[in-house]
């Protein structure tokens, strides 16, 4: 129904006193102003007693239509409240008002002026504000407009939101004491209250044992990779210009191992841009590295091993050969130089989930050296 709805008539209802009905079923048809609306049961149950019939026009919006007692209930020893008579009844002017109409003319007027006692000590209602639908229904119900809502009963809601034990206070439903107090409760537990809690003072051999332990879970054994690698160079090339060579290769393919992503650069989901996003700390090093360069010297029996006759040599060589005594000539051998390269990688920082990856690339790559 709209919440401007004041009156409204009775369509027609669709079942009789006594019959059950189920939540969800249409119990009656109601028409107001706009339009005809079916009206639903919130709960399981049978109409005790109808009090206004089909046809019925000009039903105050909150009037009483009719009593509804629950499925297991006998009506005949029900107690049904008795009916009101919303209707102003007949009298001459001279007809004196009687005792029992003014006492319920001032019990009527009590509950609200106490409310209204109590509102001037309260803090405005938002105007601005939208209504719960439990506070517009309620509201609706009883013929409260919205104006009269915000300026005369009293929130409790945060921001001066009004809730509906306000309005229900408001109407005398409810003491006003118990919304007072319940917003008090809340309003005082909103913040914990750490004043009567002392913090405990550690001896000095505990908070030592403590600090240990502390820095004993922070500290993290590094992740070490060691390598040894063979490689051949002339042995014209001066030693001191290969090791200059080498630091220049060893930078470069630090430099490489981490600016390359370890995603496929070639798949048509990769983003660069994304992934210097999502990657943790792109610039900072995942490892560090250090490695030591010897060259190895050759055996002194080296020439002598290569001048030995072979049998496979004596076998299939001329006689000419034989006679010179000699399988290899010494100026046929290669002039080169071997060299040892001792590798040492540390991933020194834990926290980066792509360090090792990076660091056993690194890897890899100074491992071309040894096809030289």
């Amino acid at each position: 129904m709209s919440p401007t709805m004041e009156k409204g008539g009775i369509v027609s209802w669709k079942y009789k006193v006594g019959e059950p009905f189920n939540t969800g079923d249409v119990i009656l048809e109601v028409e107001t102003d706009k339009s005809q609306i079916d009206v639903e049961a919130l709960d399981d149950g049978k109409l005790a007693k109808i009090l206004k019939d089909e046809g019925a026009k000009d039903v105050n919006v909150g009037e009483p239509i009719a009593y509804i007692a629950d499925v297991d209930d006998d009506l005949a020893a029900v107690k049904l409240p008795q009916e009101q008579n919303t209707e102003k009844p007949k009298s001459s002017r001279n007809e004196a008002p009687s005792p029992e109409k003014d006492e319920v003319t001032k019990q009527q007027h009590k509950e609200p002026a106490l409310t209204e006692a109590k509102r001037t000590k309260g803090e405005q209602a938002n105007s601005e504000q939208t209504f719960l639908p439990s506070v517009s229904l309620l509201l609706a119900e009883n013929g409260i407009s919205k104006q009269k809502a915000l300026k005369e009963i009293m929130p409790s809601g945060s921001n001066g939101r009004l809730l509906k034990g306000d309005v229900l206070a408001y109407l005398g439903k409810i003491p006003p004491d118990s919304v007072t107090k319940i917003t008090e409760f809340i309003k005082k537990n909103e913040h914990l209250d750490l004043s009567n809690i002392e913090p405990i003072q550690l001896k000095p051999e505990e908070s030592e044992q403590a600090q240990r332990k502390v820095t004993n879970k922070m500290e993290i054994t590094p992740v070490q990779f060691e390598e040894q690698l063979m490689f051949h160079a002339p042995a014209s090339v001066p030693f001191e210009k290969l090791r200059e060579s080498l630091n220049s290769f060893m930078k470069e393919a630090y430099q490489f191992t981490h600016e390359t992503p370890l995603t496929d650069t070639n798949s048509k989901y990769f983003d660069p841009i994304f992934e210097d996003l999502v990657t943790l700390n792109p610039r900072e090093p995942r490892f560090i590295f250090s490695y030591d360069l010897i060259r190895i010297p050759k055996a002194n029996n080296m020439q002598d091993i290569y001048e030995q006759e072979d049998i496979f040599d004596l076998l299939t060589s001329s006689d000419a050969s034989v006679s010179q005594g000699k399988s290899v000539k010494k100026d046929l051998l290669p002039e080169k130089s071997e060299f040892l390269l001792t590798l040492n990688v540390s991933v020194n920082n834990k926290k980066f989930n792509d360090a090792e990856d990076k660091a056993e690339r690194f890897i890899d790559y100074v491992k071309e050296l040894q096809s030289f």
